[in-house]
């Protein structure tokens, strides 16, 4: 048996006012709270990142109480323009048969001008990044570094314009969706929006990192784009609808393909008619709220589904799909403060794999683009939540997993194609030697100023056929404590200080 104990000291500050949400802050905890008492659905609940703009403009920050000098600035109505930054640190130590310290540095700093326009950047060191198997930059001293965000944003009521490198959510799930999703690294993109009070329509493009054909041939490379378009519908006041399609493609050499920046294009279309392949994925995703207090959400993926009987793969290989459903009762027996949830997952063996060629794998610098297990599993997620208020909050998790032996980054494999003439191929699911493991997790959370907040987490995993191993089987307990302290820093300029000077 192992245990980890993690200790964690961060403080960040500066909130910029059409800042981006991160995927991991409390604010989207608080956001989903309150949606789930069927408020604040004029925000979507099946794509984000939202900006802390939006939340001001619906009022969220008063209704949680968040408080604190810093959030009443960043929603006050000002259009003066400001230079803000911040810091975050991040300081831990593990154990687990040995010790070793975990060192993290977030610097950010950017500018705003007026309502409507805004630059930001962030930059994370890490001692501990290189440590992660996917993880490909460079080395130097023990650490690794990345830029987190970095984009120029151009808002309005109505429409958004953004440039540059930022998280991009879409699909529902408690802390995974199926097309693109929290799990992947920060996309290097251009990204369009524009809303009115019932549909919204979003196009982002973005190139991946690229990956090289042979050490040899240091010049050579096989480079990589994903676009995607995405067309939502607010139903009813508690029903939200979305469409979304994606296309992943490159090649040796390869540079953008104009028709597969376009976007109003039905990327299917342009995969059947060729020359080039392409890895094409669609969506559909929906949350609704059918009673009061009771949320139900789903995601259901295709990414290659055979319908034609043509040739051998027609007729012999397995569906490529994944399915997200969930079920949130809200204050259940009238317990207020009280989330009741369950969410069950399934994807298939060979999903997100990209059949054409390597580069067409459905990865972003070694890490899904989709959900973080990746592909060829099930998994069973249900769990209690209470929130007392925005200061003290509680959260019991069961967590149950099958995985198959099926990865994302393995060679696409075509039994099917070895058959005699007339015989089917099955296969189980999930496939191989399957790992199967349980996680229970319990975290508490508690804010006792305005400026920073505690949260401590415990739990037990048992792990059966580790990494798809016969008879190796683990166990034990993970132990966390971390430590936040939060605030604003921000400098509002006067324009005439400058417009004078111009």
């Amino acid at each position: 048996m192992k245990t980890r104990i993690i200790i964690g000291l961060i403080a960040l500050a500066a909130w910029a006012h059409a800042q981006t949400i991160r995927p991991t802050h409390w604010i989207q905890d608080d956001l989903r709270y309150f949606q789930l008492r069927g408020e604040y659905w004029e925000l979507s609940p099946l794509q984000r990142p939202h900006t802390l703009q939006n939340l001001c403009a619906v009022g969220l920050p008063a209704k949680a109480e968040w408080g604190g000098n810093g959030f009443r600035s960043c929603c006050a109505d000002n259009p003066a323009d400001a230079i803000f930054g911040w810091f975050e640190f991040d300081q831990g130590l593990q154990h687990a048969h040995n010790t070793l310290t975990h060192f993290t540095q977030y610097l950010g700093a950017g500018a705003t001008r007026g309502n409507h326009f805004q630059a930001f950047t962030s930059f994370l060191v890490d001692n501990q990044l290189d440590a992660d198997s996917s993880y490909i930059g460079k080395r130097q001293n023990g650490l690794a570094a990345f830029t987190d965000q970095a984009y120029l944003l151009y808002a309005t009521d109505r429409f958004s314009f953004k440039f540059g490198r930022d998280y991009l959510i879409w699909g529902p799930g408690q802390d995974a969706a199926l097309l693109i999703s929290s799990a992947s690294r920060p996309l290097d993109h251009l990204y369009l929006s524009w809303q009115n009070r019932l549909v919204s329509y979003s196009f982002f493009t973005a190139s991946l990192d690229r990956t090289q054909i042979d050490a040899s041939l240091k010049s050579v490379y096989e480079y990589r784009y994903l676009s995607g378009h995405r067309l939502e519908w607010r139903v009813a006041e508690r029903f939200r609808l979305g469409i979304s399609e994606t296309v992943l493609y490159g090649g040796p050499g390869a540079g953008l393909d104009l028709a597969l920046m376009n976007p109003v294009i039905f990327f299917t279309g342009e995969e059947h008619n060729g020359p080039q392949t392409t890895n094409v994925m669609a969506s559909l995703d929906l949350m609704v709220m059918p009673l009061k207090r009771l949320t139900c959400y789903g995601s259901f993926l295709v990414d290659d589904i055979q319908l034609e009987n043509q040739n051998e793969d027609d007729r012999g290989e397995p569906a490529e799909l994944g399915v997200l459903t969930g079920v949130n009762v809200a204050d259940p027996f009238s317990c207020s403060g009280f989330d009741i949830f369950a969410e069950y997952t399934l994807i298939t063996n060979r999903t997100y794999n990209g059949q054409g060629a390597a580069w067409e794998k459905y990865l972003h610098r070694g890490v899904p683009i989709g959900h973080f297990l990746g592909n060829d599993f099930d998994r069973v997620l249900a769990g209690l939540k209470w929130r007392h208020s925005t200061r003290l909050k509680a959260q019991l998790t069961v967590d149950r997993r099958r995985r198959g032996e099926g990865r994302i980054n393995k060679p696409f494999d075509t039994p099917w194609r070895n058959l005699p003439p007339g015989q089917s191929y099955s296969e189980p699911f999930p496939t191989g030697v399957v790992e199967s493991s349980t996680r229970l997790n319990a975290v508490v959370h508690w804010r006792p100023l305005n400026w920073g907040y505690a949260e401590f987490r415990a739990g037990y995993y048992r792990i059966h056929q580790v990494e798809n191993e016969l008879n190796r089987d683990q166990n034990g307990w993970e132990f966390q404590l971390w430590l936040v302290l939060e605030w604003f820093g921000r400098r509002f300029i006067d324009r005439n200080d400058y417009s004078e000077a111009l």
